[in-house]
């Protein structure tokens, strides 16, 4: 629901200078605003903000409120060349969404934001030329731009969004920096460039988008070090996946990553996409690791990659809490899993006994 859904009778929205973003059709039931004021402070404003009886108050051409483009309103000529004005924060989403007559925009490196779908269906536009402020490709700024052969993604760009460039079909051209450790689904798929490549695992930068062609357990999958993300959606219709193993390098396992695996992840500190990574997994992982959080937060199996002895609840810590737990052992009050009791077992006899449990202790507050 949009903050100003329901308020139909306002007839000027006046915004404070400390607002940075506005977003996807925040006032666009709004019908009877004749007055609206944006800050220059605004760097975001996502699509369908305004209501349409404003919008048909404007003249013709570019529409701007403060320092963003909003949109291209009326008839496009053939063939033409936009040139955004000097000093221009950002581009709306969908703010050229369906003008096939535009070939070219040119951005001043004022600009830090470019919108979701800012320019999907531009399809005679054939080049782009990003600024070199802007950190986040959203979804489908480009999407559906036939016509685009070339891009350069600036090096300050950690993120591209799912379906960023997808059916962009001459698109052959594409520099991705290594800064980019996060990229959203289907983001190339279906351009000249993907659809040129031989199957096997496909790269782009430092993250890996997934594997061309079918996967069963007898697929050897090996993942370059230095490798620093795995793509949303990468490997999630590939069902006969083989067992995987991720170098410590990696940063980031996007949304839907894999529908099922067997994995070992050796990064302790590895972030996941917003949805889960895995219709079902096995995650092999050190404790106290973000995966091992991750595995049991979700009801997936968590292994070990290595135990410490005395770590007894395997959260990659000696603490009282584990002399605690040990003891519960100790005194049948408690029944350990095998890994647990492999760290409190500390001469291997198979039980947990209270001599074991003075030493836990012990190392738990720094005796030992």
């Amino acid at each position: 629901m949009q903050a100003f859904e329901y308020c139909i009778n306002i007839t000027e929205i006046k915004l404070g200078k400390s607002i940075k973003r506005i977003n996807h059709y925040a006032f666009s039931s709004c019908n009877k605003v004749t007055v609206l004021t944006v800050p220059d402070s605004v760097e975001y404003m996502g699509a369908g903000v305004l209501p349409s009886n404003y919008i048909d108050s404007l003249p013709d051409g570019p529409v701007y409120l403060g320092k963003m483009f909003y949109a291209y309103k009326g008839e496009m000529p053939e063939n033409t060349e936009i040139v955004i004005k000097n000093g221009t924060k950002g581009i709306a989403g969908g703010a050229f969404s369906g003008y096939r007559n535009l070939i070219k925009v040119t951005m001043p490196e004022s600009v830090i934001e470019i919108g979701e779908s800012a320019f999907v269906s531009c399809e005679k536009l054939g080049s782009a030329v990003l600024p070199s402020k802007i950190t986040k490709i959203y979804a489908g700024t480009f999407s559906d731009c036939k016509a685009l052969t070339s891009v350069t993604i600036p090096e300050g760009v950690t993120e591209i969004q799912r379906e960023a460039f997808t059916n962009c079909l001459m698109l052959d051209d594409i520099y991705v920096p290594d800064t980019i450790a996060v990229i959203g689904s289907n983001a190339f798929y279906n351009t000249k460039w993907y659809n040129e490549l031989d199957e096997g695992l496909v790269y782009i930068g430092k993250v890996v988008l997934g594997y061309k062609g079918g996967i069963n357990r007898d697929t050897e999958i090996t993942i370059e070090n230095g490798t620093r993300g795995i793509a949303d959606g990468a490997f999630f219709q590939q069902i006969g996946f083989p067992e995987i193993v991720l170098p410590e390098s990696i940063e980031y396992i996007g949304s839907d990553a894999f529908y099922y695996a067997y994995i070992t992840i050796k990064n302790p500190n590895v972030k996941f996409g917003k949805h889960l990574a895995f219709k079902d997994a096995t995650i092999v992982s050190d404790p106290g690791s973000t995966s091992q959080r991750y595995a049991q937060d979700n009801g997936f199996t968590w292994i070990p990659l290595s135990l410490v002895a005395c770590d007894t609840n395997l959260n990659g810590k000696i603490e009282i809490t584990d002399a605690r737990l040990a003891l519960r052992a100790a005194v049948n009050l408690e029944t350990l899993d095998e890994y647990s009791l492999q760290c409190a077992d500390l001469d291997g006899n198979g039980n947990v006994e209270i001599p074991e449990v003075r030493t836990i202790l012990r190392k738990a507050v720094g005796l030992e």
